[in-house]
């Protein structure tokens, strides 16, 4: 049947005129929606339920349609994506795009099922259908996004997947987008902005939910590279476009902090409140906004309501982390070690990574290392966080900031030679700032004088070495986070 007369016919009894249901079905999917996804639903559930005999390749084209922008649009349904793309399969059991999207669907919907023997059906599933169409770059694509949800540390398989996408078809934008995700994953930024650079070259890059995704991670990427300014906009048009989700607006407010815009910040986290009331770091973004200008007792008021949430122990990590941040905004060194160890604590407990893990760390192992009370400091606990932090963060402009704390953790313990030739290491690195080299040489001439550093807790602008404001946006950990050998003991308050 002609697709302008199926249009007529559908719309007869339907809510949606020819042309919308026209243009739906002529909708090129390597290829911007040509409506917005609220519409496309609106137009499709109108032509699925007119009462008229439908063409199996009508009927086909409008499930395919609905289910990818189900499973792509702003607000995502996997179910009824999954059940979309399945209907299609039925009734064209050779459609390999469709069938590709369900396995990928249906993998990010996390409804998959596990063996007895540990075997995913889906997984294999999917390598059957990458052997069935070798020339097809979509079940790669396909197979990729599965290992990514259930196998996400296997990064060497999940690029060469992807790069093969690319090899069949240069053009396929979805595959360039998640190597830039992958790339993100692992710290490398250069490769992360490189393919999606390479991403936004192709046919779907102005299609509004494809640009959440690489404006996300662009940003993300910049933000590392210590270009917050430059990530601003990117993420200020994610959260005009997701304007549902809550972690873009944590991400602008993190940004906005960087960039000491703690005004504008703050009216993010209370639009964040508003918004998602259940959402913890939406606490977190107020209550250190209010701190960071003075205003503890208001700061620790909405720390009691981040108390109240219930949540899973991941969230009992972040309750002790914002304390802990602000005890140590009031001067109280000996509460905020306390607190950020026991966030310690719970997040080994927990095997997770929260986005303030390394801000945790950091003010953990400085204080350790260079607290002005002797009870609150610990050398070889600071080096141990420390080292982790330089380890995990090698292409991070943090990692010198964790570098110049565990020389510092070195000196607390002694070992001034380690401490020196720790900061040396420091001084020698390409492109250094003015302010870490200047802090390089002030702590190696203590360290030359057998002293170790010390913090002045009541007059932050005297340090030698200061945190920022936040210093949490350095992406994901590469490896989860290890179980403590020896669990911190942590005393009652």
């Amino acid at each position: 049947m002609n697709v302008f007369l199926a249009a007529v016919v559908l719309c007869a009894v339907g809510q949606a005129s020819p042309f919308e249901i026209q243009a739906v079905l002529e909708w090129n999917l390597t290829e911007p929606s040509p409506l917005p996804a609220e519409q496309i639903e609106r137009i499709v559930a109108a032509a699925l339920s007119a009462d008229v005999a439908q063409p199996d390749a009508i009927r086909h084209k409008l499930l395919l349609r609905r289910g990818i922008t189900r499973s792509n649009g702003p607000s995502v349904q996997w179910k009824g994506a999954v059940s979309d793309l399945m209907e299609c399969q039925k009734l064209h059991p050779n459609d390999v795009f469709a069938e590709s999207n369900r396995i990928a669907a249906q993998a990010k919907s996390g409804s998959y099922a596990v063996t007895p023997g540990g075997e995913f059906p889906l997984h294999i599933e999917a390598e059957a259908l990458v052997k069935k169409h070798p020339e097809s770059p979509y079940p790669r694509w396909a197979l990729a996004i599965l290992l990514d949800q259930y196998r996400p540390t296997d990064f060497g398989q999940i690029l060469q997947l992807l790069n093969e996408c690319n090899r069949l078809d240069p053009n396929f934008g979805d595959a360039h987008g998640s190597k830039g995700y992958v790339y993100w994953i692992l710290h490398d930024y250069v490769a992360c902005l490189e393919s999606i650079k390479q991403a936004r070259a192709c046919p779907l890059a102005d299609d509004p939910r494809f640009r959440i995704t690489l404006n996300f991670y662009e940003a993300l990427a910049l933000i590392e590279q210590g270009r917050s300014a430059t990530a601003l906009p990117l993420l200020i048009e994610v959260v005009e476009l997701v304007p549902d989700r809550a972690i873009p607006r944590l991400q602008l407010w993190l940004c906005l902090s960087a960039l000491g815009r703690a005004a504008s910040a703050e009216v993010v986290a209370d639009e964040t409140l508003t918004r998602f009331p259940k959402f913890g770091e939406g606490y977190v973004a107020k209550a250190i906004s209010l701190s960071l200008r003075g205003e503890h007792e208001a700061a620790r008021e909405v720390a009691d309501k981040l108390r109240q949430l219930p949540g899973k122990e991941a969230d009992f990590f972040l309750k002790f982390w914002c304390l802990g941040r602000l005890a140590e905004n009031e001067a109280k060194t000996a509460s905020a070690v306390r607190l950020y160890e026991q966030a310690e604590v719970e997040l080994s407990k927990n095997r997770g990574v929260t986005a303030f893990v390394v801000d945790n760390r950091l003010r953990l192992s400085l204080l350790r290392a260079a607290a002005t009370d002797q009870k609150g400091r610990d050398g070889r606990a600071a080096v141990r966080l420390s080292r982790l932090l330089v380890e995990e963060l090698a292409d991070s402009p943090v990692r010198n900031l964790a570098q110049l704390i565990l020389a510092c953790g070195y000196a607390e313990k002694g070992d001034f030679d380690e401490a020196i030739a720790t900061v040396d290491e420091v001084a020698s690195t390409p492109g250094l700032s003015p302010k870490i080299r200047q802090q390089c040489n002030q702590l190696k001439r203590l360290f030359e004088g057998k002293s170790p550093y010390r913090l002045n807790e009541r007059n932050p602008d005297d340090r030698i070495i200061e945190i920022p404001a936040i210093a949490c946006f350095v992406g994901p950990l590469k490896k989860i986070i290890p179980k403590m050998d020896v669990e911190i003991p942590v005393p009652a308050e």
